[in-house]
């Protein structure tokens, strides 16, 4: 309740609160800025208690009184996009705003997509080269994740020139460029952008800014979804995640420090780590060589300002800037989300409704970014629909909104066309300012099953109906029950799409552009030129609706409630089960295996430290899934001290057992190599119960008369190559190595009879 009181009140203010007693002005209104046309402005500052402030800007004047507080704030009658000028302030003393023009003014506030700098896009050269730059003006401000709702902000207005240019936010800038090209007027935009890139980890886990991190904590708290996003936030769990992945990124970083650095390296290992920046500082101040900077290890005081923690930018950079005369916001947020896109359903229309409360304007304009392209060994495609699809819903059920389409453009995570994107991203903005019709591909409005086949009706389609690169049209699936996708054949009939698999005989659900494998992306579109709207014409459990996939350390990593997202009825099922490792490899396998065997993935491990009740219950989940090769690695996780030699012994002999009433081939997997933080492999560490387990392993596997791959023997062969330095997991090669094996052995167990 403290939090929404204060930021009420500094909303009323002009998004401050002053204690100092020199005459300020808001942090929006510095040089070179841009205010809005059209519409009233308000201007806001602070002074001393009960001193005038005369605000003058374009032939107005206006006077009032600072408050009690120091705050004080005038509102100038609306502005023609023609005004120009010194935006005066004076009490005791005087400030003055130069080069102040009026024009339109967006806020572009999100993650990756927003941040990407022009020297590292596409249109680089061009903008970088180019003789006059328009009339574009960029508030750049600094990231600020602040615990309670901040007084004010930093950040600088850019008028771009051909060495600025280089380094300013390539999409906001593109959008400023069209819309200026379009209008003739001054364009500003409010820079809002989480520098963080948004990435994925290994376990599954994705860094970045979250969608609840731009909401207020007064909205979060009244939402039922945000409950074990506190609870999170409130035991050891976020930091005991992030020490995790300070280990996992400080490994990285070593290996990559050892190959070029590897006496420079020595040499830190021989200081305590709290030094080792300053070290490093002082080489480069020297002129050596030096390489990077480690990852910092986290702490619970670094943790309270993160930029995923819920109402962390809300408070740093919304609540500053409310009031703000703005056209509206494009927003691009809900990567990191991922792995708990059911919940984005609800925390996107609540982030919408937050900020029209927060900017005290209900009709808001929001211009949402479809999530481009994503795809990574530890990112299931299922998730990244459903966070689309939750994209789409908030966009249909929330006034003033729209989406703008991405998923025909190159990239992964952040399309590379920035400046098609550009494009329909202010054409999207024009439409819904001025209550236009929505820039849109074609859009499914039924789906009726008749006589083996589905017939598809679209809603208002631009005409014709086409493939986009003149081939066939794919990215649709059919089923005759859930998780039996087939990728299906689509043929129009006038306007009509009739879709059909000659192995689905009686479908009762239809997907589109769905769950996606390379070639097999939809390509539908029409007249517009535009991609269809993914779409699902079932209401079967999502893929993120699950209570693990609510907290912020969710994972999007295959999960056995759907293992063949999209298969051919007509080609045998694989089945890969294992831990994180086989996240690495298994892309690989998919790919080698493709039109020869449907390869699904289950994550479990630790499941060797069961008994025979417990592997007959797993396996008896697996039962329907008619597998011809069942492929298992599951050691890493089944090392003493947690599971005894005695328990491993019997449950790995239960497990294979099991297993082989399911399929008729079952290949068992040695566990890889694990090193400890020194990169040891003695007998001490945990590779010498590494190499205890393996040896039993086999023994047991030769009486169950089940083969054995070896990729222990595989990767210590070749480890600095494969593996790397104190590392678990693989390097690229190491994955692709391994996933090679794997394919050669399943393949000559298919051709057995």
């Amino acid at each position: 309740m403290r939090s929404f009181i204060l930021a009420s009140a500094l909303s009323i203010a002009g998004s401050f609160a002053a204690s100092a007693a020199d005459l300020t002005v808001g942090a929006p209104f510095t040089n070179h800025a841009i205010l809005q046309h059209s519409v009233p402005v308000p201007i806001w500052g602070t002074a001393n208690a009960g001193e005038s402030v005369t605000v003058s800007f374009a032939g107005q004047t206006h006077v009032t009184t600072a408050g009690t507080n120091g705050a004080w704030r005038v509102t100038l009658t609306p502005l023609q996009p023609s005004a120009k000028g010194e935006l005066s302030v004076t009490a005791a003393s005087q400030i003055t705003v130069r080069d102040v023009q009026v024009g339109e003014v967006w806020v572009c506030a999100g993650d990756a997509t927003f941040a990407r700098e022009i020297n590292d896009s596409r249109p680089s050269r061009t903008e970088i080269n180019a003789k006059e730059f328009p009339n574009i003006r960029i508030f750049r401000a600094k990231p600020a994740p602040a615990l309670e709702p901040a007084s004010t902000l930093q950040g600088t207005w850019i008028s771009p020139d051909r060495e600025s240019v280089k380094t300013l936010p390539a999409l906001p800038y593109l959008f400023a460029k069209t819309l200026h090209q379009k209008s003739s007027v001054p364009i500003g935009i409010v820079h809002l952008a989480d520098p963080e890139p948004v990435s994925i980890l290994r376990g599954g886990k994705l860094t970045g800014s979250t969608i609840e991190s731009w909401i207020s904590e007064a909205t979060l708290r009244e939402l039922p979804e945000a409950t074990p996003i506190f609870e999170y936030y409130r035991s050891n769990s976020a930091l005991r995640d992030a020490l995790l992945e300070y280990e996992s990124a400080l490994g990285d970083w070593k290996l990559r420090t050892g190959k070029a650095f590897g006496k420079e390296l020595r040499e830190l290992e021989n200081r305590e780590p709290d030094v080792w920046y300053d070290y490093l500082a002082e080489m480069r101040k020297a002129g050596k060589s030096a390489p990077t900077d480690p990852p910092r290890k986290p702490t619970a005081e670094s943790l309270k300002l993160a930029a995923s923690r819920p109402a962390n930018l809300h408070n740093g950079w919304v609540v500053p800037l409310a009031g703000l005369a703005v056209r509206g916001v494009a927003l691009n947020v809900g990567m990191a989300n991922t792995p708990r896109a059911t919940q984005a359903a609800t925390l996107l229309p609540a982030l919408i409704n937050d900020w029209r409360k927060t900017w005290n304007r209900s009709d808001l304009p929001f211009v949402l970014l479809q999530q481009a392209k994503a795809s990574h060994p530890n990112l299931d495609p299922r998730a990244v629909s459903e966070l689309r699809f939750a994209q789409t819903q908030t966009a249909s059920v929330t006034s003033k909104t729209a989406l703008v389409p991405t998923l025909d453009l190159s990239g992964n995570i952040t399309p590379e066309d920035l400046p098609t994107l550009a494009a329909r991203l202010s054409e999207t903005a024009q439409a819904l300012v001025a209550d236009k019709p929505i820039p849109s591909g074609p859009v499914i409005e039924s789906v009726r099953f008749e006589s083996g086949k589905a017939l598809v009706r679209f809603k208002n389609p631009t005409l014709p109906l086409a493939a986009r690169d003149g081939a066939s049209i794919k990215g649709f699936a059919l089923t005759e029950r859930p998780n039996r996708w087939a990728y299906a054949n689509a043929v129009l009939e006038g306007d009509t799409l009739v879709v059909s698999h000659p192995n689905v005989r009686n479908p009762v659900a239809l997907r589109y552009d769905w769950i996606v494998e390379s070639g097999r992306e939809g390509n539908l579109t029409d007249a517009s030129g535009l991609p269809a709207t993914p779409y699902r014409s079932d209401d079967w459990p999502a893929f993120t609706n699950t209570p693990q996939a609510m907290r912020p350390n969710a994972v999007a990593t295959i999960q056995p409630n759907d293992l063949y997202p999209v298969a051919d009825p007509a080609l045998p099922r694989v089945l890969l089960i294992g831990d994180s490792i086989m996240n690495g490899y298994s892309p690989f396998v998919v790919e080698a295996l493709r039109g020869k065997a449907n390869v699904g993935r289950l994550v479990a491990f630790g499941m060797i430290g069961g008994n025979d009740a417990s592997a007959a219950a797993f396996c008896e989940k697996l039962k329907d899934g008619d597998y011809a090769l069942i492929h298992y690695n599951d050691g890493l996780h089944s090392l003493p001290p947690r599971i005894t030699d005695e328990q491993f012994g019997t449950g790995l002999t239960a497990m294979l057992k099991h297993l082989k009433t399911v399929s008729p081939h079952v290949i068992w997997a040695t566990t890889t190599p694990a090193p400890d933080r020194n990169n040891t492999l003695g007998p001490e560490s945990h590779n010498g119960a590494v190499l205890t387990r393996n040896e039993m392993s086999k023994t047991i596997a030769a009486t169950a008369g089940v083969p054995v791959n070896d990729l222990y023997a595989l990767v210590i062969a070749e480890r600095e190559t494969l593996q790397g330095f104190a590392n678990l997991h693989f390097t690229p090669e190491g994955s692709k190595r391994m996933g090679l094996q794997i394919v050669r052995l399943i393949e000559a167990q298919l051709a057995r009879p």
